[in-house]
């Protein structure tokens, strides 16, 4: 098992600040992730570092030589970025970074092929999980970054929008001969197939329903899904209509495959998020990732022109 930086890093800042709340605070991870860190480093070096007494935190003696060290380690790390950061053009690092499923399934393979070509130095750990799992994982140290469908509102997190994707309503090729457009309350007695609760679809299309005076609880049959491909089975089989980022229709749409749904209230979008821990410097390395991805992403999240794509 290696020894991990990151640990050293709040091992130090606990004993600067002397707290474990205030080390949670200033760096935006929650206090057991704090506790968690410093127990991860105990456990590697299979000796206690801290001793709490009276609510006053002390140095063991082994405790007093990892600090040492962590202190010397923090200038060299600096000295490192000073240094790398006239070789622009050679990154050397790991990005660990946490997707949803949509970015993960639709629109990664194509981003990591040219983020080996364009930084053949730099290695990408990816972990496509739920949102709310991304952000407790930025928040634990876990991930570096994270693009999610699904704005944080956790005051630890910093985010930016890449861009907005059209939401297309579909149903199946044989559900009705009514080409509508049709009003949201036409289509409660239609079933609805939808994401589960807390994806970024779900909230989009309960915020969209709350703006025009409607709940799900209103639709005929509502089934929920973690799945973006059964929910295209389904509404293909005629179980009912669903709606998605027009991305991921392309294919099935321009088959004929689905037939999109025109409401008369208008459009909806669904926003993509870069997401990362609240700082007050970005790593050289992180504002290369961040804008060099955001810019793959919000290409391939622009609705296609149909007559450039036959």
């Amino acid at each position: 098992m290696e020894l991990n930086l990151y640990a050293l890093k709040t091992f130090k800042e606990v004993v600067d600040q002397k707290s474990f709340s205030k080390t949670a605070t200033r760096l935006y991870l929650t206090q057991p992730a704090v506790s968690l860190q410093i127990q991860a480093l105990e456990n590697y070096f299979k000796v206690p570092l801290l001793i709490r007494e009276k609510g006053r935190i002390k140095l063991t003696q082994e405790g007093g030589t990892v600090y040492e060290y962590a202190v010397k380690l923090e200038t060299l790390q600096a000295e490192l970025f000073q240094s790398m950061d006239r070789h622009a053009d050679r990154l050397m690092a790991t990005l660990r970074l946490g997707t949803c499923f949509i970015a993960g399934e639709y629109l990664f393979q194509e981003i990591l092929n040219s983020l080996q070509n364009k930084y053949p130095d730099t290695r990408v750990a990816l972990s496509v999980l739920k949102c709310e799992k991304i952000f407790q994982g930025l928040l634990n140290g876990i991930f570096d970054l994270g693009i999610t469908g699904v704005n944080p509102q956790n005051k630890g997190l910093q985010s930016r929008e890449i861009g907005r994707a059209p939401l297309v309503l579909f149903k199946g090729r044989n559900h009705s001969d009514n080409p509508g457009p049709f009003s949201i309350k036409e289509l409660v007695k239609t079933p609805l197939v939808l994401r589960e609760e807390g994806a970024g679809i779900y909230i989009e299309f309960t915020e969209f329903l709350k703006r025009h005076r409607l709940t799900l609880k209103q639709f005929k049959h509502v089934c929920f899904s973690e799945s973006n491909q059964a929910i295209k089975s389904m509404v293909q089989a005629g179980m009912g209509f669903s709606l998605m980022p027009e991305f991921m229709l392309r294919q099935e749409l321009l088959g004929n495959e689905v037939v999109p749904i025109e409401l008369k209230e208008g459009e909806l979008s669904q926003g993509f998020y870069m997401v990362y821990r609240q700082q007050e410097d970005l790593p050289e390395l992180m504002i290369k990732m961040i804008d060099y991805v955001s810019r793959r992403i919000k290409k391939n999240i622009q609705p296609q022109d149909p007559s450039t794509s036959a």
